[in-house]
């Protein structure tokens, strides 16, 4: 959580204090992920998502992290050890160029009986896709699963 926060915090700050950047034909501003070459010192706001992108390896990478809030949870097996017979998918509001980012889930609100710890099943460009175990012999659910995902 603490990169998340410096991250955020240089985003902010990159964005208040760098001057506006254009580079090798790629404007400031638009829709979408730029196109084009970049160097190192290139930024760029798309300014439909208000996501920020930066250059890393030549290569266009969004740095804005992305957060869903409030997903619904899942309920168990009625068997300790069973989990959620189908998985819980966060989708992004925004989807990633590639697989390339981090995402961080965990359970919000009131359980009902003893679900276990979130583990994540699949990882898409678009989406991550949770579940979980309950741990004793009684369907257990989160009330909502909340996500923050932010590209490496």
């Amino acid at each position: 959580m603490a990169q998340i926060i410096k991250l955020i915090s240089f985003a902010v700050v990159a964005f208040i204090l760098l001057p506006v950047p254009t580079q090798r034909g790629v404007p400031y501003g638009g829709a979408g992920a730029p196109t084009g070459a970049c160097d190192p010192q290139s930024l760029y706001v798309d300014l439909v998502t208000n996501f920020l992108w930066g250059c890393k390896g030549g290569v266009w990478m969004q740095i804005t992290p992305q957060a869903k809030r409030g997903i619904a949870g899942c309920t168990t097996g009625i068997l300790a050890g069973n989990q959620c017979a189908t998985p819980i998918t966060v989708t992004w509001p925004v989807a990633f160029t590639d697989t390339n980012y981090t995402a961080v889930c965990w359970p919000s609100g009131a359980p009902t009986n003893e679900p276990g710890d979130l583990f994540m099943v699949n990882k898409s460009t678009s989406a991550v896709t949770v579940n979980y175990y309950t741990i004793i012999a009684l369907g257990s659910s989160w009330a909502t699963i909340d996500c923050v995902a932010v590209h490496d």
